[in-house]
């Protein structure tokens, strides 16, 4: 993973305070945040589509990277991130080009949510409250990068489900330092509704995560310099 970089963060219980003040209720830039995704329509022709010896998810990411579209990848088994295949779509549409792409999954849901196209699994009714659901009361963001303000989230996540955290000690992705997102103030909003918000609002990119319910998702953003998506993928079919 050389051509990835990453930052160093380790901190006490002062300074994540600090810090999570000045992240997420610190004085907002007055810059008007405009989104930079197309509002998403699964009707939207696609004429041609190919790609060549990449994971199906990688696939997905480059057509939204064409056409300009973002994701919330919610729910994907570690074959559609890993095992390469050969792809060559005429004359469709996006939502279809992205089950075809998906493959034969009839446990996924591909549709529009907020500003995204989310993937993400049938409902169950018995399936349990997950972190994605819990509840920010009140998230003041000020204008950052994409990664920081998806590393604040996850610390703000951390720190409400266990209030006993006095540090945290980790990497993260710096990412494109120019795709930057906000300021918004947001009440009583899902974890799942503000990493969409966050890539809706980015340059482009998709929030993923390889199986439901864990904690740690990961934003990959079609600008950044330092995205090798096939290693990045791989790395996370792994956690």
């Amino acid at each position: 993973m050389s051509n990835l970089v990453w930052l160093r963060i380790s901190m006490s219980s002062w300074r994540i305070f600090a810090w999570l003040t000045y992240l997420f209720i610190g004085a907002a830039i007055p810059v008007t945040a405009s989104a930079r995704c197309d509002s998403p329509k699964l009707r939207e022709p696609v004429l041609a589509f190919e790609a060549r010896h990449v994971s199906r998810i990688e696939a997905v990411l480059k057509l939204g990277r064409e056409h300009n579209v973002c994701f919330g990848i919610e729910f994907v088994d570690r074959a559609q991130l890993t095992e390469p295949a050969d792809f060559d779509l005429q004359h469709t549409t996006l939502g279809t080009a992205i089950r075809t792409l998906l493959g034969d999954q009839h446990s996924q849901v591909v549709e529009v949510r907020d500003g995204v196209i989310w993937i993400g699994q049938r409902t169950h009714t018995a399936r349990p409250r997950g972190v994605f659901d819990h509840v920010v009361p009140i998230c003041e963001i000020r204008r950052a990068s994409v990664q920081e303000i998806s590393m604040g989230l996850e610390m703000r996540l951390e720190s409400d489900l266990n209030p006993k955290i006095t540090g945290f000690a980790g990497d993260y992705r710096s990412g494109d330092l120019y795709n930057l997102v906000g300021p918004f103030k947001e009440h009583n909003r899902t974890i799942r509704q503000l990493l969409d918000q966050i890539v809706a609002e980015s340059k482009g990119g998709a929030w993923i995560l390889p199986a439901e319910d864990t904690r740690a998702w990961e934003i990959l953003e079609y600008r950044d310099p330092n995205m090798n998506y096939t290693v990045f993928l791989r790395v996370i079919a792994a956690h």
